[in-house]
């Protein structure tokens, strides 16, 4: 009712114009309302496909990514394995060809070492000497090497039996005593059959082969570190050890054979 006395009082103002502008600004007002509100789902749809599209985009994008990171990823693992493979055949033929060296090097070195070892036997005066080696060539479950010797050369004098292929792996701990006393008095240590009975041992270097030993003079053979990596035995069987034994030129002798023994991958002889 309010709005009807409202357009009559415009009528009666202002007549028809009055009455046809209002109805111009009504029917402009909702022509405005329904175009805003189509702008407006436009705009929301046009923002919608456009969020739509981005989205799309950055998944394709991280699906791009991925399968180049994926590709990469697996031609870095096959280089890498390939890398591997070649440093473990490396590594393989760099040991086979180390290993074929060394015995090429003690067998070039066998003849001297034997003539420095008939050295020590005639020098000394004694009927055996050998040269004991330790290695260590297994281990138990835990990784720990066992450490045995082996006699590898051998001189002795005519009508002397050789025990060199008999003393093969043979335990270390039948020479703690022996090493014991070489650590003791840093030196050679001499063995008479005094000793042998009054310390309570005997035939500490064969394992009962021999059982007739009037002495043992046993000497240390040692590595550029200065550990202990071996042993010379002087045995007397025909007489007694000297009692005045000349422990320098025994020392020189020692040092000579210590130095053909030692294998260096660089070396070349």
């Amino acid at each position: 009712m309010e709005n009807v006395n409202k357009i009559a009082e415009i009528f009666e103002l202002y007549g028809w114009p009055g009455i046809l502008a209002i109805v111009l600004v009504i029917s402009l007002w909702f022509i405005l309302q329904k175009l805003l509100k189509k702008t407006s789902e436009s705009t929301t749809k046009t923002l919608s496909k456009g969020l739509n599209d981005i989205a799309m985009n950055i998944n394709n994008q991280n699906e791009y990514l991925i399968q180049t990171i994926t590709e990469q990823s697996a031609k870095q693992q096959e280089k890498m394995f390939e890398l591997l493979s070649q440093s473990l055949i490396k590594h393989d033929e760099d040991k086979a060809e180390k290993h074929n060296e060394s015995m090429n090097h003690r067998m070039r070195v066998s003849d001297t070492v034997m003539n420095k070892l008939y050295e020590i036997l005639n020098y000394h005066n004694a009927q055996r000497t050998v040269i004991i080696e330790f290695h260590n060539s297994k281990e138990n479950f835990n990784g720990l090497s066992f450490v045995w010797y082996d006699v590898q050369y051998e001189a002795h004098q005519r009508k002397i039996v050789p025990i060199a292929s008999r003393c093969k792996d043979i335990q270390l701990s039948k020479l703690y005593k022996i090493i014991d006393d070489i650590y003791s008095c840093d030196g050679p240590v001499i063995y008479t059959k005094e000793d042998f009975e009054k310390q309570g041992i005997y035939n500490l270097l064969y394992n009962d082969i021999e059982k007739e030993v009037n002495g043992l003079i046993y000497q240390g053979i040692y590595s550029d570190d200065n550990d202990l990596i071996g042993l010379i035995c002087l045995e007397y069987l025909k007489n007694d050890p000297p009692k005045c034994l000349d422990e320098d030129e025994l020392n020189t002798q020692t040092a000579a054979i210590s130095a053909l023994l030692k294998f260096n991958h660089f070396d070349i002889i």
